[in-house]
């Protein structure tokens, strides 16, 4: 499963958690029910706007959007970094767990992005 269908689960999982209908995520996303279902579906790429919106309808921070992965000795998740069975040194997984770094990064995207359209 690819990482864009693991996140359209989770986000899928979080608005369940949430008690959350679909058509009213939906209707705050200006988005018809079949689109967004879309979304949880993984047939639609999940854009870092759209990981936003949910996020602050939903009232999580961003990093929780993300999926856990579980690889060996591993466990990454968005929340709490990584958790480590054996010693490491800090991952890239640990600096998105960190809301300030996400934000930084998410506005050096949106830049280029600006950036890309002039």
């Amino acid at each position: 499963m690819d990482f864009n269908h693991l996140t359209a689960s989770r986000i899928k999982e979080i608005r369940l958690e949430r008690g959350l209908t679909a058509k009213a995520v939906a209707q705050q996303l200006a988005l018809s029910d079949s689109a967004y279902s879309q979304v949880e579906n993984g047939h639609t790429d999940i854009t870092l706007p759209r990981i936003e919106a949910l996020a602050k309808i939903f009232q999580v921070s961003i990093s929780e959007m993300f999926p856990t992965i579980n690889n060996g000795s591993h466990t990454y998740n968005g929340d709490n970094g990584v958790n480590v069975s054996n010693s490491s040194n800090h991952t890239i997984n640990n600096f998105f767990a960190d809301n300030d770094n996400i934000s930084k990064v998410m506005e050096i995207i949106k830049g280029a992005l600006v950036n890309k359209g002039k």
